[in-house]
């Protein structure tokens, strides 16, 4: 009986977890395109997050970027939930710091309040756990939610192009 192939994501997923599950290591031909896919992506998020002055950013949206490339056909990996799940961290956080400070209580609040939307919406993301944290910890404006939102739009062009070229499925569900 031959094992399943893994995706880049599976076998890490369950490297950590020390389970097996009875899955080969991905291909070479997965591990490039991931890191293609990778390097793009987020390339091009760094590049402009760095050229309008806010470098940080790329650093939630890496996170995303590492669901999307390495396991495409997961559901965490899928455009409704990137998108979904990324904006209203952005919006939450946003509206928390500007309420409340930059207070642990602000930013416990917002944490838990963005789980349970994620969860509401069907849009559990866990990168965007980083995401409503961000406004705490630099300086970002009203237009936050905006360039996360242009961010997640470029890693999932990114995606669709990088999986079609290396006949991978993505997505698999659009919303």
């Amino acid at each position: 009986m031959q094992s399943k192939k893994a995706s880049v994501g599976e076998y890490f997923g369950n490297l950590i977890s020390g389970r097996s599950g009875g899955l080969a290591p991905p291909s070479l031909e997965e591990w490039l395109w991931t890191f293609i896919g990778c390097i793009l992506g987020i390339g091009i998020i760094t590049f402009l997050a760095c050229f309008i002055g806010n470098p940080l950013l790329a650093a939630p949206l890496s996170m995303s970027a590492c669901f999307i490339y390495a396991d495409p056909t997961g559901s965490i990996a899928q455009p409704r939930r990137a998108f979904l799940g990324n904006l209203i961290a952005a919006i939450m956080g946003l509206a928390f710091y500007r309420l409340l400070g930059a207070t642990w209580y602000a930013e416990s609040l917002s944490l838990g309040l963005v789980i349970a939307a994620m969860m509401l919406t069907d849009s559990m993301h866990p990168p965007a756990v980083a995401t409503v944290s961000l406004p705490f910890f630099t300086e970002q404006g009203l237009l936050f939610p905006l360039l996360i939102s242009i961010g997640v739009i470029i890693l999932l062009i990114v995606a669709f192009f990088v999986n079609h070229l290396a006949r991978r499925q993505y997505p698999r569900f659009w919303w």
